[in-house]
């Protein structure tokens, strides 16, 4: 019993180490809140706001009507460009959420057996435009910048910079590697097109906003732990992966858990049958 309970504890201890790459963020025509990360481009009509924190590696876009009558996003003529491929702002998937529940009849002396089910749930699509009231806002995603993982870097362009955190030590030391705008091994625009309407003719307006990784973080740390990530974390793209070492110790341990447990049936039935 001993043993299962060790195997379980580094199991469940295994299961948590992760190694984490964080991408951060700058822009070459956007404005950058020093406080929490977040890009912003204001002027008489509207104000965009973009931010990156989020699961699943997101890029988030808040439209903010400054105008007195009503503001319209196109999101079929917007898009997110990386590189030389453009990803949509639409998203064609239909997102159903479900529940199917029902009773299984076994009729006797036969094999046969019904089954009734009923399924309940809300179809989404997302909308091709949004309407923004005067003085309101909206906010869409687009988790196209799942390319960051493709991105490969030679071990010596990273550094051990020292980073005060929330570990016991006060300091990690995490390998980073830094561009500017010219040697960036990612670059991507925003294109959103808006309108309003005048005797029921669009008036629109295309605005483009760049931004490209000016670092690129390697750590085994949570970045929520290190200060400068969190305290501006929505210039930051964190992925994380579980390390190959704790995969491999982890599949050691279901196999030597599983083995624990036969021996602990055997015992068991063993000590039954010399009762």
């Amino acid at each position: 019993m001993k043993r299962v309970v060790f195997l379980l504890t580094m199991f469940v201890s295994l299961s948590s180490c992760k190694s984490y790459m964080v991408s951060t963020v700058a822009s070459k025509n956007t404005v950058q809140n020093p406080e929490t990360g977040k890009f912003n481009m204001v002027n008489d009509s509207l104000a965009f706001t973009y931010s990156f924190s989020g699961t699943n590696m997101p890029l988030n876009v808040e439209v903010f009507n400054k105008l007195k009558e009503p503001l319209f996003v196109d999101w079929e003529r917007s898009a997110l460009v990386i590189g030389e491929t453009t990803y949509s702002f639409v998203d064609d998937n239909v997102h159903l959420t479900a529940d199917v529940s029902g009773t299984a009849y076994n009729n006797l002396g036969t094999e046969a057996k019904n089954y009734y089910g009923e399924m309940r749930g809300t179809a989404q699509i997302s909308n091709r435009q949004s309407f923004i009231p005067p003085g309101a806002k909206i906010t869409r995603s687009i988790y196209a910048l799942n390319d960051l993982k493709e991105v490969k870097l030679a071990k010596s362009e990273f550094r051990k910079v020292p980073m005060d955190s929330d570990v016991s030590t006060g300091v990690t030391y995490v390998s980073t590697a830094s561009f500017t705008e010219m040697n960036s091994p990612l670059k991507f625009k925003s294109f959103i097109t808006v309108f309003t309407l005048k005797d029921n003719s669009p008036q629109s307006v295309d605005y483009q906003h760049e931004f490209y990784i000016s670092r690129i973080a390697k750590t085994g740390v949570n970045p929520s732990k290190i200060i400068l990530f969190n305290n501006q974390k929505d210039a930051n793209i964190v992925n994380e992966n579980r390390t190959g070492f704790a995969k491999t110790l982890i599949s050691v341990g279901v196999v030597g858990l599983a083995g624990a447990a036969i021996a602990g049936d055997a015992m068991i039935n063993k000590n039954a049958d010399n009762q």
